[in-house]
C-alpha cells in the first residue's frame, strides 16, 4: 500500500510538532532571543485552528498536488484556486467565504507596455488603508495566477484613489470608483 500525504498534512503536522515542543531554557543573551522568538511561534501556532473537517471532501482526500493557480473564476470578488493532481483530474475549490466585504478587480490593457501591463504598479487607496500590487506573468512551478490584481477593500464602499505606473513610466490616476467590480485600465 503507498500513502501519500499531501502538502496541507504535511504542514499541519510540522505546525503541531511546533505546537508540542518545549522551548530552549537557554540563559544566553542569544539563548534568551531564540527562547523569546519560540514563545512568539508557539503563541502563533495555538491560534491556528484545524478546519480540515468542515473544509469539504476535496480536501479530505490524500492526493499529491503539483501546481495551484489563484483567480476569481466566478468574478464574485473572492478568490477561488485550482490545483492539479499528480495522475488525476485538476479540483476547482471555490471561494464561498464570508460575504459582505467589498472589493475591485483590475484588469490592464497596454499599449505603449506590454499587452497585459505585465511589470506595472497598481496602487489602490481606500478608507484608511493603502495596497499595492505588481502585475506578473507566471507563477510557479505548473501555475499561472489571474493576471488581474484583485484588492479587498472590506468595508469600503468607494475605492479613493487607483494609481497605476506603467513599465514605460506613464501613470495613470483614477479616483472615486465604486467597489464591487472588475475595471479595466487602458494605458
Amino acid at each position: 500500500m503507498i500513502w501519500a500525504r499531501s502538502a496541507a498534512s504535511r504542514w499541519a503536522s510540522r505546525r503541531s510538532w511546533r505546537r508540542e515542543r518545549k522551548p530552549n531554557t537557554a540563559s544566553t543573551a542569544t539563548g534568551s532571543a531564540r527562547l523569546a522568538n519560540a514563545q512568539s511561534d508557539l503563541d502563533t501556532a495555538s491560534k491556528l485552528l484545524n478546519a480540515g473537517g468542515q473544509a469539504g471532501p476535496a480536501l479530505q482526500a490524500a492526493k499529491s498536488y503539483r501546481g495551484a493557480a489563484f483567480a476569481d473564476f466566478n468574478n464574485d470578488g473572492q478568490m477561488d484556486v485550482a490545483v492539479a493532481a499528480l495522475d488525476d483530474y485538476p479540483s476547482l475549490l471555490m471561494n464561498q467565504g464570508v460575504k459582505g466585504n467589498h472589493w475591485i478587480l483590475i484588469r490592464l490593457a497596454g499599449s505603449k507596455s506590454n499587452r497585459f501591463g505585465v511589470g506595472a504598479r497598481i496602487t489602490v487607496a481606500s478608507g484608511d488603508k493603502t495596497q499595492t500590487r505588481e502585475v506578473k506573468a507566471g507563477g510557479s512551478y505548473a501555475s499561472c495566477n489571474d493576471p488581474r490584481a484583485h484588492f479587498g477593500l472590506g468595508s469600503a464602499e468607494v475605492v479613493k484613489e487607483i494609481k497605476v505606473v506603467w513599465p514605460s513610466g506613464k501613470i495613470t490616476r483614477l479616483t472615486d470608483v465604486p467597489a464591487d467590480r472588475i475595471l479595466t485600465i487602458e494605458e
